[in-house]
């Protein structure tokens, strides 16, 4: 009888083809798997460092404002490359996550606004400080010290610090951010609209008198949809006078930073989702390492020939935000 021939065990050329490919596939991505569990671990037990840190009873921890891009991937990227650094540094932070655009920018002009009220109020406290003191035998007066907006006793008291760090995940978190600090910064928080009676309560016409109980409620109903949407886009997009003179020459700006947060949404970014998917140890090292520099506290002064352009290759051009002033730009500081 003729031995068995061993051709009968190799697989056929489609298996062979078939078996090559899932198992690069199935390789590559362990690999990037392996090599992500170890650059999280690195980035973990550096930061670690500042947790282990001992802090003053009477110190208070830093916090970080982070704003997200109105984009999955903005979340996605903090939550799976910032947060676990964060979380092993023992860093308290905020995170605001918007629905749609320029709602980054209408919190960032809020802020601002909030830090100049806040400053003014400080000093008229001192001066009323000061004048209230007893006076000395020579004819002077006991000296008054001014209120530090990061005194622990009275952290408190004070909504805005300059100690918070603004973090931008993402170009559009970006832009607004810069967009938002400047109109808050050259401008004054508007006073409040008063509505007239008739945008309170507008006449009855005679084609309103003339629908049922069900189609005045209705109309009524689109009427008050109608004015909260006027005045949410009059909140977003508000008539501002900017001018250099409304921002105090004494006024500190919290640290700034860019995190990346690249929005792959669409089907032209879909060759790069796939790419980054085996390559996600890259990701995770490029964000992380930008994680560490806001644990850390290492700044530099802003340059506008290089951090204006922050993620902007990932933006169309209509979207890019005016450059900073120039009287803003030489105050602002960013991680680095």
């Amino acid at each position: 009888m003729a031995p068995t021939s061993w051709r009968r065990y190799i697989p056929s050329r489609g298996w062979l083809i078939f078996l090559g490919i899932t198992s690069s596939i199935a390789s590559a991505a362990l690999y990037d798997k392996y090599q992500l569990k170890i650059v999280r671990e690195d980035l973990k037990k550096r930061a670690s460092q500042l947790a282990a840190m001992p802090m003053d009873t009477r110190e208070t921890p830093r916090k970080v404002l982070v704003y997200l891009a109105p984009s999955q991937w903005a979340t996605y990227s903090f939550k799976e490359f910032v947060k676990p650094v964060f979380d092993a540094a023992a860093l308290d932070y905020e995170i605001l996550e918007p629905s749609k655009p320029h709602i980054v920018r209408k919190a960032m002009r809020e802020l601002i606004w909030r830090g100049k009220e806040e400053q003014i109020e400080r000093e008229e406290k001192y001066r009323q400080a000061v004048l209230a003191a007893p006076k000395t035998w020579f004819g002077g007066r006991i000296p008054v010290e001014l209120e530090e907006e990061d005194n622990p006793v009275l952290a408190h008291s004070y909504r805005y610090s300059s100690r918070r760090a603004l973090v931008a995940v993402g170009p559009e978190a970006w832009g607004e951010l810069l967009a938002g600090l400047e109109e808050g910064s050259l401008s004054t928080r508007p006073p409040p609209k008063e509505l007239t009676e008739t945008e309170l309560e507008p006449a009855e016409t005679a084609a309103d008198a003339s629908l049922s109980e069900a189609d005045r409620k209705k109309k009524e109903t689109e009427r008050q949809q109608e004015r909260q949407r006027r005045e949410e886009q009059e909140s977003l997009h508000p008539q501002l006078e900017l001018a250099q003179s409304n921002l105090p020459p004494q006024f500190a700006f919290p640290i700034i930073s860019f995190v990346p947060g690249k929005n792959l949404t669409g089907f032209k970014n879909f060759p790069m989702r796939i790419a980054g998917w085996f390559n996600q140890r890259a990701t995770a090292k490029e964000v992380g390492e930008e994680a560490l520099k806001i644990v850390f506290e290492k700044t530099r002064a802003f340059d506008s020939d290089r951090d204006y352009y922050l993620g902007h290759e990932h933006l169309p051009q209509d979207q890019w935000p005016s450059k900073p002033d120039p009287v803003i730009a030489e105050r602002l500081s960013v991680y680095a």
